[in-house]
């Protein structure tokens, strides 16, 4: 279970040393107290939009995760501003090589309030569960130099910033900020959020992370 004061403390702790700009991330908490009946976030199950769902090789994508943007008010800019909730498709979560940017087997959508409908009326393709769970998302405030690609090449280990960067990346995901990459950096684009199996039952490699761009998403491993 994540200890979430304890992440918020060693934020807190990063701020102080670093005088730059501030950032918001969401994380994810698996085990919500919200209702799940007031917000679109589930991972798996009903999605109900007005597009077709999505297929590879004729065959249905499966849904692992809408993540609803209205409980996330500051990610709503720029490309963002009109875009309601996200969703995330695979070809197959347990036989995948959906590693590489821009690669066919996932499909994100990017949905404005017109394009969902209030109920689950979609019929779920069989390659998705028709049960779905929720999570809440909960915001912590940390340095934006945390994201930034070469900004802790020179630090030393023991540098909060760099112990924040861990943290960050051991969490099962979060939404915002900018991705803790497990190899080099590979895209450059709108970042909306990265999680590891911890959060949702899927192959991605070794000890691996995927990370969800407005234009793609793939996956890392160790």
């Amino acid at each position: 279970m994540i200890d979430f004061e304890e992440l918020r403390a060693l934020a807190a702790e990063a701020k102080a040393a670093d005088e730059g700009p501030q950032t918001l991330v969401y994380l994810f908490n698996p085990e919500p107290q919200t209702p799940p009946t007031s917000t679109l976030h589930r991972i798996g199950g009903a999605l109900s939009a007005e597009r077709a769902w999505p297929t590879w090789k004729g065959v249905p994508k499966t849904h692992l995760l809408t993540v609803d943007l209205a409980q996330t008010p500051s990610l709503r800019i720029g490309p963002l501003a009109d875009v309601r909730a996200f969703s995330l498709f695979v070809s197959d979560p347990e036989a995948n090589r959906a590693y590489e940017p821009h690669t066919e087997e996932t499909t994100v959508w990017l949905l404005r309030s017109d394009e969902i409908r209030n109920e689950d009326a979609l019929q779920v393709p069989q390659a998705t569960p028709a049960s779905s769970s929720s999570f809440d998302l909960v915001p912590v405030e940390v340095p934006a130099r945390v994201f930034e690609d070469d900004a802790l090449d020179f630090i030393d280990e023991d540098d909060v910033l760099v112990r924040l960067w861990g943290a960050l990346a051991s969490v099962p995901g979060y939404i915002g900020g900018g991705p803790t990459w497990i190899q080099h950096p590979e895209h450059k684009g709108t970042f909306l959020g990265q999680f590891s199996d911890e959060l949702i039952d899927m192959n991605l490699g070794d000890a691996g992370v995927m990370y969800i761009f407005a234009d793609t998403a793939f996956w890392q491993c160790s």
